[in-house]
């Protein structure tokens, strides 16, 4: 299952959540590589941002994120008992404006459903690796992808502006 939709919420709320995820406010965490996975370092660097980590609320904008999940939910026909993780990616362009791709993973080894949604336009598109079959999703403000959580995804790094995406993984 691999389902995307455009405007999961209004202008409005697109432009609330792009201004504060990009504005001077908000706090960003340095990571060392966005998808470090079974030790596998690309160093390829990125920000980020944790509304809930471990089922527990993490930050004072954990909000911002409800009506994307609700409105993913009833539109994609998928259940929400519980939000695992929600947190906020942010990738600066790879000034070598060499397209790379980033090491395809899995966020969590347990079933779940990830909800990605993209806070702003962008390059960078998210690959979704169904069996043989490659779904290439290019960044869209106010897009969302939602897909069974198994399936290996990943993002090529941007090169012309930065990339930045709330990533949400329920149950």
């Amino acid at each position: 299952m691999i389902k995307t939709f455009d405007d999961i919420i209004s202008v409005n709320d697109q432009e609330e959540i792009k201004n504060l995820l990009l504005g001077r406010d908000f706090t960003w965490h340095y990571l060392q590589d966005i998808t470090k996975q079974d030790g596998l370092l690309q160093k390829r660097p990125a920000f980020s941002h944790y509304f809930v980590l471990d089922e527990k609320n993490n930050s004072n904008w954990s909000d911002i994120t409800n009506n994307i999940i609700i409105n993913s939910c009833i539109k994609a026909g998928v259940s929400c008992q519980k939000v695992l993780e929600s947190r906020a990616f942010l990738q600066l362009p790879n000034v070598t404006k060499e397209q790379t791709i980033d090491t395809p993973h899995i966020d969590r080894r347990s079933k779940h459903t990830v909800i990605l949604y993209y806070v702003k336009t962008s390059d960078g598109d998210t690959i979704i690796y169904e069996g043989d079959k490659e779904h290439t999703i290019t960044p869209k403000q106010g897009r969302v992808v939602v897909f069974d959580g198994l399936i290996k995804h990943t993002a090529k790094q941007p090169t012309n502006d930065s990339r930045c995406i709330i990533n949400v993984n329920i149950c």
